[in-house]
């Protein structure tokens, strides 16, 4: 893939997964990695000004964070529909070929839900999805280095299993136990996007895997 969208989205919960925050970064591939060619943080406004719905928002914590970011413009409010309009345009412009997430199926549900009950088209409908996850998991997850730090550091679900998010990955390949995201989704899609260079760095292959978890 040349050009790709590495989108991440934070929703209010799995029952209901309004976006409020729907942020991208778009890459291109120069030489053996990914290289950004526009980074965007969004709040949506729909969303994010609901405060009764935000309340419910499994982080929402969060939202003096994202004040923070918006007085300083590292991100910027905008409708559900500005938003999908302005990723339309990037698509046309930058020729995406594709669109990546780490579990990139959430996202693609949590914005299919949300561009639904607002009324507006998704500008990611017809696009092809990639997800990170599996890719990540097989050529960092599955190796003996992984697993031994893993086990040296409580990266272990109360089911037994190693866990395998985008923090833990981090803390692994930062060579940093201390590492946690902010989880806010322009920060999340950094930290992808180094995820993504990583796995290209020790040969991976990028292309559609299916989703495994691994048993401690």
């Amino acid at each position: 893939m040349k050009t790709i969208l590495l989108v991440d989205t934070e929703f209010v919960n799995l029952v209901k997964p309004f976006v409020y925050d729907l942020s991208y970064i778009i890459a291109t591939l120069q030489g053996d990695k990914y290289v950004p060619l526009k980074i965007v943080g969004n709040v949506v406004k729909q969303v994010y000004q609901n405060r009764m719905l935000f309340e419910t928002a499994y982080y929402s914590t969060k939202r003096p964070l994202y004040t923070k970011a918006l007085r300083s413009k590292d991100y910027q409010k905008q409708s559900i529909k500005d938003i999908m309009t302005e990723l339309k345009n990037d698509i046309v412009k930058y020729n995406v070929d594709c669109v990546m997430g780490y579990n990139v199926s959430a996202d693609n549900r949590s914005i299919a839900f949300t561009t639904d009950y607002l009324k507006t088209e998704n500008a990611l409908k017809d696009l092809e999805f990639i997800d990170l996850m599996p890719i990540v998991v097989n050529y960092i997850c599955d190796t003996d280095n992984y697993k031994k730090f893993a086990k040296e550091n409580g990266l272990i679900t109360e089911k037994g299993y190693y866990k395998m998010s985008v923090e833990s990955v981090s803390k692994y390949i930062y060579n940093n136990a201390e590492f946690v995201e902010n989880h806010l989704g322009k920060d999340d899609n950094k930290h992808e996007l180094e995820l993504l260079n990583y796995v290209m760095s020790i040969g991976a292959t990028i292309k559609k895997m299916p989703k495994r978890f691994l048993k401690a």
